[in-house]
């Protein structure tokens, strides 16, 4: 007997819809981890976000002031130490195959740049809206093929069958959800952040090789890396007094003293370094917040002995609420850190001295050597002086990738780097 044709039909769509809930099952758990992931990198890219539209204007003047001179590496130099967020600091790295171009070629290979990071953001973005729009779909996918078996088992009376398989729809549904959620709140932020770095881009690159009407910008008295303008022409001879007031970079650090998390911002002038204690926080120590959860975990096993069951997901939340308060204080520090060190720029050398009983000085013919000693995470700075003291200056700030360069400009033959 030949079967009917809809029932063909229908088995076979039975059997593969039933055969695809295992590799949809996978899926799902799949997009879960990678929706993990990306929210850590996201928290991590929210760590190191720093956005200084004034520094990075000055910055690219004075690059422009170096190139009309003709003097392509200062102008690649103060690019570097001008940088802001990941995309941002990037593209002025690789502005510097265009600084040897001429006319229309150079504003080619700009715009050609431009548009590269256009398209590499898009591709950044582009993983965590897959995430929008496939968790969703997985979540309905594996929600729709076990209702065929349930039905099946509710037909036969089989209430084992029917309950197992709409626990399996109703927790697929509840996975892809979460996935979707976390892709589309990621996205959002992330286009926000990608939109300001693209206009910060083009803002950049035109201030560097834009062809302005006037340059007077140029022909005013130069900026230094501080970001300041000077007040003398090259034809003032000015005081030692004078020049010494003249910041020309500054680099922020944080390290550790007893538990605590200092920062300090370097201040280096043309005759001497100072070291200024911008904040500091026992709140923003991992030692303290590693200290409260060992000390609760211990607790918790402690109470299983007087038979307090202390459940682990209540252990695992309030965990993570530690967490969660320590990198928000780390970053409640960092931005106090950062507009302190944006007060000090604006005032006198001996006044940045007398403003913190913590801050000091030293001459630069007192030092030996500047150590930096990279590691996987960061780059931590100590110096060396005449008197074999070492002073330990922490780590200096991610968000500051190029800041080596002050010290090799204003410390020539005395940098270290292991």
């Amino acid at each position: 007997m030949i079967p009917d044709l809809s029932t063909v039909l229908q088995s076979a769509i039975y059997e593969i819809s039933t055969f695809m809930l295992y590799p949809v099952m996978a899926i799902l758990l799949g997009l879960v981890t990678w929706s993990i992931i990306e929210l850590g990198g996201f928290l991590f890219e929210f760590r190191f976000r720093e956005r200084d539209l004034k520094r990075m204007e000055e910055g690219a003047l004075l690059a422009r002031r170096y190139l009309s001179e003709g003097d392509d590496d200062s102008a690649v130099r103060v690019m570097r130490e001008n940088g802001s967020n990941y995309f941002v600091h990037s593209f002025i790295n690789d502005l510097q195959s265009c600084t040897g171009r001429k006319g229309e070629l150079r504003a080619v290979k700009v715009e050609k740049l431009i548009q590269d990071y256009e398209t590499a953001m898009q591709k950044r973005l582009e993983k965590t809206r897959f995430l929008t729009r496939a968790g969703p779909m997985f979540g309905l996918m594996g929600t729709l093929i076990p209702m065929g078996p349930a039905l099946m088992g509710l037909m036969r009376g089989d209430v084992e069958a029917l309950a197992n398989n709409l626990v399996i729809a109703f927790g697929t549904t509840v996975v892809g959800l979460m996935a979707g959620v976390t892709g589309f709140m990621v996205s959002m932020v992330r286009s926000r952040w990608y939109r300001q770095d693209m206009s910060d881009i083009q803002y950049i690159s035109e201030v560097i090789f834009g062809d302005f009407t006037r340059d007077t910008d140029m022909k005013t008295p130069p900026l230094d890396l501080s970001g300041e303008a000077s007040s003398a022409t090259p034809s003032v001879t000015l005081s030692i007094d004078e020049r010494d007031s003249k910041i020309r970079g500054i680099i922020r650090t944080v390290t550790m003293r007893l538990g605590e998390s200092i920062y300090y911002t370097l201040f280096f002038t043309p005759r001497r370094l100072i070291i200024a204690k911008t904040t500091g926080s026992l709140l923003a120590s991992p030692l303290v917040f590693m200290g409260l959860i060992i000390s609760i975990d211990s607790l918790a096993i402690i109470a299983r002995f007087f038979e307090i069951a202390i459940p682990f997901s209540y252990l695992i939340l309030i965990n993570s609420l530690i967490c969660a308060a320590l990198v928000a204080m780390i970053h409640v520090c960092r931005v106090r850190a950062k507009r302190r060190s944006d007060q000090l720029i604006h005032l006198h050398p001996d006044e940045i001295l007398a403003d913190d009983a913590a801050n000091r000085e030293i001459p630069y013919q007192d030092i030996v050597r500047i150590e930096v000693t990279h590691g996987w995470y960061n780059r931590a700075v100590k110096i060396l002086t005449r008197n074999n003291r070492w002073i330990d200056l922490g780590c200096i700030e991610r968000s500051q990738p190029k800041s080596i360069g002050i010290m090799h400009e204003t410390l020539p033959g005395r940098i270290i780097e292991r």
